[in-house]
Order: C-alpha cells, then structure tokens, then sequence
C-alpha cells in the first residue's frame, strides 16, 4: 500500500510478506523497493477476509500511520517509519479497519462479524 503519511512528497510504502505459512511480516519499502523496516505480526490465519494493511490517522497531531491486523484479533499501530506504536487485542475476529474522524477528533472503526464499532482516539 501507498500512502502519505508524513506530509512528504513521496508517499510512504508498507506491503505484507509471508516467510512461511502462517506468518506474516510487515514492511516498509522505498520507491525504489528496498526494505527500511520490519514488523513481525502474531503467527496464524485471519478467519475472515480483512484488508492486511490500512493506512490512516489515530494519533492527534499527527499525519498519519499504519494500521496492521493481526490473525489472532490484535491491533497494531506503527509509525511510517517502522516504529511500534501500539498494539492490543480486540477480542474478536477482525472483519475490516478503517480510521475517520469526528468533530476534529481521530476514530478508530472496527468491524466483526456481530458488529461495527468506533472508538474516539484523544
């Protein structure tokens, strides 16, 4: 995925690779493809369809940063330039992400298979 996350010209690069099965690693690319970064996700399969990285804006004052889910229902928050950020589980199956934001205030949107959920980042 693309996208500018740092107010740079040149948008930032995150993609997603598989070493083995089951594992998967997130990293970040420069334009002209060479890895900067690494991001190693929890180990396992996602149940459902989910968009693997989501670029967006949680952090109030902030351009932007990545979105990683995990197969295991986690969460994770990493700056553009590989830096880890946050990470929790939301203790169910991940269906989608997504970040809007309301009132001038970041959301977290989280979708499952039972619900569709926002949370306000402050």
């Amino acid at each position: 995925m693309a996208a500018e996350l740092t107010g740079a010209a040149q948008p930032e690069l995150c993609a997603l690779a598989a070493p083995k099965l089951g594992e998967d690693v997130a990293i970040g690319l420069n334009p002209k493809g060479e890895e900067l970064w690494t991001y190693p996700l929890p180990r396992g399969n996602h149940q459902l369809p989910v968009e693997p990285v989501i670029a967006g804006r949680l952090l109030p004052g902030t351009a932007g940063q990545w979105l990683l889910p995990g197969a295991d229902g986690s969460i994770h928050l990493i700056a553009p330039d590989g830096k880890p950020l946050d990470s929790f589980n939301y203790g169910a199956v991940l269906a989608g992400l997504a970040t809007a934001e309301l009132d001038g205030k970041p959301l977290l949107v989280v979708s499952t298979t039972d619900a569709l959920e926002a949370w306000k980042v402050e």
